[in-house]
């Protein structure tokens, strides 16, 4: 599939936008809707494009065999007791869709169940944004290639051999979709970010690529945003000891902040066409500031001859230049100058 034809599918993102930023809360609020409500708030203040969350519904997703990842509750026996815990309402859901709605950020939460999938389809997200897990969750992802909305999927459990076979799935489908390069380690070491494999994706499948990060510092997002790569997701977090099991993969409000606003400046770097005649005209003033005129660095006397040593350049400009006083060499003084005055053409004979 070409890759110009892909981007037409994703109306915010592609070579040619600003690199689309994503807030990943996840579960930072902890099942509390006031800190979901707020998370959505801090995201749009941090200049994000998106906020999102994740929708689970325990009674659908999790058998009291699921294990914690990291054993992180005080609460929380198992993960079923998590998720049963933190999991919000279709209501609430709804409430916190209209939140970002009324704030004018995009809303996206990540599936975790059919369930989910039927809350979410009511909501106007501009993608399915699809968690590694759930890239062999055969069927979430039967109904995700076979939806009206293009695809992010991100790639942090797969091999090699396993995103060949995601994507044939999906060309075969003449899907529309983005692939994240993504560690599934919290937090990533810098060297497993795996910024070399966003070219591999890229070239191998001809389509448009992303980082979804954890490392919890900004350098991964500054350099792909710098390399030109269309969407990053970052965890955000109000503070790296909140509690839970993302806090310290996430950046706050000021790191964040910090992304954004660079995304914006080298926006406007790259896309900008400079004109460097009318840049130069418009600093003409400043120019003259900066230059130098051809001043008289002694008296000289009616009837004595210009000679280079007569004079010297000094700021400002707007006067006779070096290339102007040198055609001027030899003339006669048609009157007595001073010294420190500014040379001028009607000076001389």
């Amino acid at each position: 599939m070409n890759s110009q034809i892909i981007e037409t599918k994703f109306a915010k993102i592609s070579s040619n936008s600003k690199t689309y930023l994503i807030a990943e809360i996840a579960q930072a609020h902890d099942g509390s809707l006031g800190m979901a409500h707020s998370f959505i708030d801090l995201a749009k203040e941090c200049g994000a494009d998106a906020v999102k969350f994740q929708t689970h519904f325990a009674d659908y997703e999790s058998s009291i065999d699921d294990k914690f990842r990291i054993p992180f509750s005080y609460k929380d026996k198992i993960r079923y007791e998590y998720w049963k815990r933190i999991e919000f309402t279709d209501d609430e859901w709804i409430q916190l869709y209209n939140h970002a709605v009324d704030l004018k950020i995009d809303f996206i939460s990540t599936a975790f169940s059919n369930r989910a999938v039927e809350l979410l389809e009511k909501f106007d997200m501009p993608f399915w944004k699809i968690s590694s897990g759930e890239l062999y969750n055969k069927s979430l992802m039967n109904y995700y290639i076979k939806s009206n909305k293009p695809l992010v999927l991100s790639t942090g459990l797969s091999t090699d051999d396993d995103i060949e076979l995601i994507v044939k799935d999906l060309y075969n489908a003449s899907k529309d979709f983005i692939l994240m390069q993504c560690t599934t380690k919290y937090p990533t070491p810098l060297k497993d970010v795996g910024f070399n494999y966003l070219s591999v994706l890229r070239n191998k499948y001809n389509c448009m690529v992303g980082l979804s990060d954890h490392s919890g510092v900004i350098a991964p997002s500054i350099a792909a945003i710098a390399n030109n790569i269309p969407i990053i997701e970052c965890h955000l977090t109000f503070d790296k000891r909140m509690f839970g099991p993302d806090s310290t993969s996430s950046l706050n409000s000021t790191e964040f902040k910090m992304v954004s606003q660079f995304a914006n400046d080298y926006f406007i770097m790259t896309k900008s066409e400079y004109n460097k005649n009318e840049i130069s005209s418009e600093l003409n003033n400043v120019k003259i500031l900066f230059t130098r005129s051809a001043y008289f660095n002694k008296d000289k006397k009616l009837g004595d001859l210009l000679s280079l040593e007569d004079i010297i350049f000094m700021k400002p400009g707007g006067g006779l230049d070096y290339d102007q006083l040198i055609k001027l060499l030899g003339k006669t003084y048609s009157r007595n100058v001073n010294k420190g005055e500014l040379v001028k053409k009607s000076i001389f004979i």
